[in-house]
């Protein structure tokens, strides 16, 4: 009986199931984002209609108080049409709370007036997609986050994340594997993701989904709320619950989030990859019994 050995085998299954296999296509339809910061309040909303996307900001690129931060390798977002395009699989390597490593194409706002939203007043994100159909089998979607960043620590250091995605979800305990819409946390700091909540999608009809993190008046809560939109018009409003954010920031003068919209895929590991190959390996002895 000829033997494989395992670095065949998972070069044999890369060649199947490459990290782009299940990349996430999706188009953002409006970003909008309201808070205090050091400069008093603050908000804006970018509908992609002027032609300049990312770094550029919703003024554009001459005068622009407000830009993005764009994680992602050539070609950078595509804005057109009134949407900005997203690709997962021009994203850069990454890994989850749960050291999960992942493909991640994220858009952060940055700018002039600073707008890095202080908990001492209210905070809201929202953000219009378009509704691309996920199969799986891998953790994948879009989605809008809140990065709660270490006091001083720079830009990317993340301790405490809120995120609210449409996502190809492996599931848990209580929820098999699907589409859903999820509410989640990633605690950098302990290594650990939590669900918060997660519905099944159910488009009926819908074009587009809202997706919506506001800060609760008076605490510390997040509460996350989606709607499906139907030419243009958000239908009934569905909360996933809350949770607290500022988890390692105590000081409402320093405390702060990020607002963020991205898409990610995970990236297959090499047990999965083994698995999977194994199972190419296996086909010709399976059909040969079959037809022997």
């Amino acid at each position: 009986m000829r033997r494989y050995n395992i670095a065949f085998v998972v070069c044999l299954a890369a060649t199947f199931w490459s990290a782009s296999s299940y990349a996430v296509l999706v188009s953002i339809d409006s970003f909008s984002v309201s808070g205090t910061n050091s400069s008093g309040a603050f908000s804006f909303t970018d509908t992609f209609s002027d032609g300049a996307p990312p770094p550029c900001g919703p003024t554009g690129c001459a005068i622009q108080p407000i830009f993005y931060a764009v994680n992602s390798q050539n070609p950078l977002p595509n804005e057109s049409n009134g949407f900005l395009q997203l690709d997962s699989s021009n994203g850069l390597n990454s890994t989850n709370a749960g050291e999960g490593a992942r493909i991640t194409e994220n858009v952060t706002v940055r700018g002039d007036k600073s707008p890095l939203l202080q908990s001492g007043g209210a905070i809201s994100m929202a953000g219009v997609f378009t509704l691309p159909e996920l199969v799986g089998p891998l953790n994948e979607g879009y989605g809008i986050r809140f990065i709660d960043a270490a006091p001083g620590s720079g830009f990317g250091s993340n301790q405490w994340v809120l995120e609210l995605n449409v996502q190809w979800w492996t599931g848990n305990a209580s929820k098999p594997a699907g589409w859903y819409v999820r509410y989640l946390t990633q605690d950098f700091v302990n290594g650990v993701i939590h669900t918060i909540g997660a519905d099944l999608v159910v488009i009926q009809g819908a074009d587009e989904i809202l997706l919506s993190l506001d800060r609760l008046a008076g605490s510390d809560q997040f509460e996350a709320t989606y709607a499906y939109v139907t030419g243009g018009t958000p239908g009934a409003s569905w909360s996933l619950g809350s949770a607290q954010g500022f988890r390692y920031q105590e000081d409402p003068t320093t405390a702060f989030v990020r607002p963020q919209f991205q898409a990610f895929e995970s990236i297959p590991e090499p047990a999965t990859l083994a698995l999977f190959g194994l199972g190419l390996v296996g086909l010709p002895f399976a059909r040969r019994r079959k037809i022997g």
